[in-house]
């Protein structure tokens, strides 16, 4: 055994909620209690964790599977050593797309059992049970990214874990709501998975897949869009305050140079730096006198970032992002008019 019947939990208590003192009644007149309800396989693995102190979050045919694909390892291997073993491996080869998705699938059904463990040891105040398959789920998590959110299997987790835990959990639910948060996007088809605005029917296919999950409990519909707005009020915090320091520093130079403090920048980089300054003082002003597209307001916009000449801005107003601004392409999307690069000479905004 893994560990003495002294530090694992030596019995099931069984729930008092309902029909909780049906059960007792029962298993004095019968000796047996039925849960119609629970899985025999899961239940397998509560029955090993109180003898052992651990259990074999693995599903047969996954492991099975592995070792075919990596035969180097021993049968009696479990399967999280397995895992780790071929993510090694995947991380130091390049040609590892055919092993990549089956490592994601695989992933999903070890996280789908760690999920009904936890659910288990909850409705069975098996805590010392519960803390070990959340550890777990907090282990697997962090292999997930984007692409996976295009996999229906991972949905079908984040929906058994809603629907199986009450609103004031607090082990299992604020992992899948900072994983929706944070890949909020994807989730809603604005982004493919691999980070770049996605195609409508892909769009379509996402957010009908991940629509239950998102609508299976007001409480956590509310907690998800409230990490989603915190993290990206920081992140436009960190935005904003990047790009006010680069402009002041700019403007400080810019000062500096006129005053003949700097004589040994020199004059091209001085011309450079001042026509970059006027240019984005000049594409704010043609912004704010245009209107946002979401919410028809004309407040200035802020700048998010800039990738050499394409700019993405968020109206101060109702915070839609929009971006698009090229050089050579003058659009009408976005924030109103878009005003092509100056390509005359520069003159003060």
């Amino acid at each position: 055994m893994a560990g003495s019947s002294g530090d694992c939990v030596p019995s099931i208590k069984f729930p008092r909620r309902s029909n909780g003192w049906k059960f007792q009644e029962q298993e004095a007149a019968t000796s047996t209690i039925y849960l119609p309800e629970d899985s025999p396989a899961v239940f397998e693995l509560v029955l090993e964790f109180l003898y052992t102190c651990v259990y074999a979050d693995k599903s047969p045919s996954s492991r099975e599977e592995l070792l075919m694909i990596v035969p180097s390892l021993a049968s009696e291997a479990s399967l999280e050593s397995i895992l780790e073993h071929l993510a090694d491996e995947l991380e130091a080869r390049d040609d590892h797309a055919p092993f990549g998705d089956w490592l994601m699938k695989a992933t999903i059904r070890t996280m789908m059992v760690n999920v009904e463990v936890y659910v288990m040891a909850d409705k069975f105040n098996i805590l010392l049970l519960k803390e070990t398959a959340l550890k777990k789920i907090t282990s697997l998590s962090d292999s997930i990214d984007s692409e996976w959110f295009s996999n229906s299997g991972l949905a079908d987790v984040f929906l058994e874990a809603i629907r199986s835990t009450p609103s004031n959990d607090r082990g299992l639910r604020p992992i899948i709501v900072d994983l929706c948060a944070l890949h909020m996007d994807t989730i809603l088809g604005s982004r493919n998975d691999k980070g770049d605005p996605g195609d409508h029917e892909q769009s379509e296919t996402t957010r009908a897949m991940w629509e239950p999950v998102l609508k299976a409990d007001q409480d956590f519909q509310y907690e998800v869009l409230r990490v989603s707005a915190q993290a990206n009020s920081e992140r436009l915090a960190k935005s904003t305050e990047s790009y006010e320091r680069r402009m002041g520093a700019m403007g400080r130079r810019l000062g500096c140079t006129e005053l003949g403090h700097d004589p040994m920048v020199p004059e091209i980089e001085v011309r450079s730096c001042r026509d970059y300054h006027q240019y984005i003082q000049h594409f704010l002003e043609k912004a704010t006198n245009s209107y946002c597209a979401t919410c028809g307001q004309t407040q200035k916009p802020i700048i998010i970032r800039r990738d050499e000449d394409i700019f993405v801005l968020r109206c101060r107003s109702c915070l839609h992002y929009t971006g698009g601004y090229s050089s050579t392409v003058a659009t009408e999307d976005g924030i109103g008019l878009w005003p092509p690069r100056p390509t005359g000479p520069t003159t003060s905004a």
